[in-house]
């Protein structure tokens, strides 16, 4: 059977469809993309993990990278009703439990070591050049960040528990930041897979004064745990703000 590329197979979502109904449903075409951005991300991950047990090599977190970056950029593309925040972060971490549990089946690479100690996160938000409600940028290798409107730091005390991670945290803007916000805490914690690093994380952020908002995020560590990329949201009453890339990296190495 002969194999359609990837890039065509979306390309579809937009264009077959067209051919079959004149005015493709909005809900469907969503959908459609959706499960084409979360079988391409479970695949090309599980390629990366492939490719380090032929190499005998760590799992390269450019890879993981890209993977994750290309979902985000499909969703965003089909327009504002398939980038709401909340749920790009739900159906990446929803993936990556896929992607585990079938790596678990046959991957017998190293545990991660234990990530409990003090770390450092730095977020940037800004408005997405394409205008949808979304932001990828400022990490390695991104383009530069547009109209920047807040620059976050943490501090967070991290606390291993089996499976499951808790982070407490205390954040404020950095100097550069264009906006400032008085210092803040936020808490959260979530499951993350000791094979491949996934996780994920739900909580609460309190800034005095402003607001006390729900937030969630979903990314990967490291393999030699000294390093976390995540891509977050925060919400209020229901309404995620935005999608915001979390980079971290451990403050007691």
């Amino acid at each position: 059977m002969k194999k359609i590329p990837y890039a065509a197979a979306v390309v579809c979502l937009g264009l077959c469809a067209t051919e079959i109904h004149a005015e493709p449903d909005p809900l469907a075409r969503c959908e459609a993309a959706r499960l084409a951005a979360m079988g391409q991300r479970i695949s090309t991950k599980l390629h990366c993990r492939a490719w380090a047990r032929l190499t005998d090599i760590e799992v390269p977190e450019a890879c993981l990278r890209a993977a994750d970056d290309e979902f985000v950029r499909l969703l965003v593309s089909i327009g504002p009703e398939c980038a709401d925040p909340g749920a790009i972060v739900d159906l990446g971490a929803s993936a990556d439990e896929t992607m585990s549990a079938a790596a678990a089946t046959v991957d017998s690479g190293s545990p991660l070591p234990d990530l409990s100690g003090r770390w450092v996160t730095r977020t940037v938000l800004g408005a997405n050049p394409d205008g949808a409600d979304a932001l990828l940028c400022g990490g390695p290798g991104e383009p530069e960040c547009p109209d920047v409107f807040v620059i976050i730091e943490c501090r967070s005390d991290f606390t291993q528990e089996g499976e499951t991670l808790h982070q407490t945290s205390v954040c404020s803007t950095t100097p550069d930041s264009p906006e400032a916000l008085p210092p803040f805490t936020q808490e959260g914690s979530g499951p993350i897979d000791l094979l491949t690093g996934e996780f994920s994380f739900e909580g609460s952020v309190d800034v005095p004064g402003i607001f006390v908002a729900l937030y969630k995020g979903e990314g990967v560590f490291s393999a030699d745990g000294s390093s976390q990329r995540a891509v977050t949201t925060a919400g209020l009453g229901g309404d995620w703000l935005w999608l915001a890339e979390t980079s971290g990296w451990r403050e007691d190495d």
